[in-house]
């Protein structure tokens, strides 16, 4: 019984130590990436941004290129026609938000939505 007493705490104590640990590796793990990249971006916000923008392009263009790989052209098109719907949307969106006049973001995101929807019922894969 003894046994069993001990054998439940020190069962116990494993977890405590094993979550322990595993929380200092999270902290340590998000310090060492997040503070140089504040660093960075608070002593060169002009570079950081550039290559922020830099990342994100490359992203984008890798999704999109593995978007496109092995697809017909029509379904390109039709992907990239979408794509650019979308980001012209969230750019109307922010303009109008840094403009101060947010009760437009009610039609731009409506109209997104109508063309999002126009644009999959006349351009379907045939």
């Amino acid at each position: 019984m003894l046994k069993k007493i001990i054998g439940g705490y020190k069962t116990l104590l494993i977890s405590i130590a094993q979550t322990a640990a595993l929380l200092a590796v999270c902290i340590g793990t998000g310090f060492a990436i997040v503070w140089p990249l504040w660093k960075f971006a608070t002593s060169e916000p002009g570079i950081y941004s550039i290559c922020i923008a830099f990342c994100a392009a490359a992203v984008l263009i890798r999704f999109i290129y593995y978007k496109m790989h092995g697809h017909s052209a029509r379904s390109v098109i039709i992907f990239c026609i979408r794509l650019m719907l979308a980001a012209a949307a969230c750019t109307a969106c922010i303009l109008v938000i840094l403009a101060g006049h947010r009760i437009f973001l009610i039609p731009i995101i409506a109209g997104a939505f109508v063309l999002s929807g126009l644009c999959r019922a006349f351009l379907q894969e045939k």
